[in-house]
């Protein structure tokens, strides 16, 4: 028979297990398909081998250019957590372009916003650097969301407290 401290740490672990999965974002973007898990500087490099497959990928906006019919948004990628969102903190996967279908708001979508997509891979460019030019992938945007100004300072805040409550007669 077991014993009720045993039972009780069962109940703790579950009761935690599941605290824990309830903090995990949702994805924020629906990819069309399910995208390919490879990082934008991995791709510039593959000569096209990953042309018309699927990403979400996202990271820090470098510069807007609206176009006739699109706007062209180059971004500094970083790796993603669960839900879509860009991770800073870790390194650099490089440089894409993201083209968004009409006009694009480059007061909402300024220099050091972040933004994740999900798009079907179009190619490459060539982009200039600050170390110079290179090649980039170029992605063919389907869905995006833009991140609050603030962030990733503005992601969920959990905090955890024990308290203890009595009075004295």
């Amino acid at each position: 028979m077991p014993s009720p401290h045993s039972s009780r740490r069962v109940w703790v672990a579950v009761v935690l297990i599941a605290a824990f999965a309830g903090c995990t974002p949702a994805p924020v973007l629906k990819p069309a398909a399910a995208p390919i898990d490879i990082a934008p500087d991995a791709t510039a490099v593959a000569d096209g081998r990953y042309r018309d497959a699927n990403v979400v990928w996202g990271g820090q906006i470098v510069e807007v250019r609206n176009r006739a019919d699109v706007t062209e948004i180059v971004i500094d990628a970083y790796p993603l957590d669960a839900g879509q969102r860009p991770l800073p903190k870790k390194d650099k996967q490089g440089r894409f372009v993201a083209v968004l279908p009409g006009y694009v708001e480059g007061q909402d979508f300024r220099h050091g916003r972040f933004l994740s997509v999900a798009g079907t891979l179009a190619g490459n460019a060539v982009e200039s650097t600050e170390n110079g030019e290179r090649t980039v992938p170029v992605v063919l945007v389907a869905d995006s969301h833009l991140w609050p100004p603030g962030f990733p300072n503005s992601g969920p805040d959990v905090h955890f407290a024990i308290g203890v409550s009595g009075g004295i007669r």
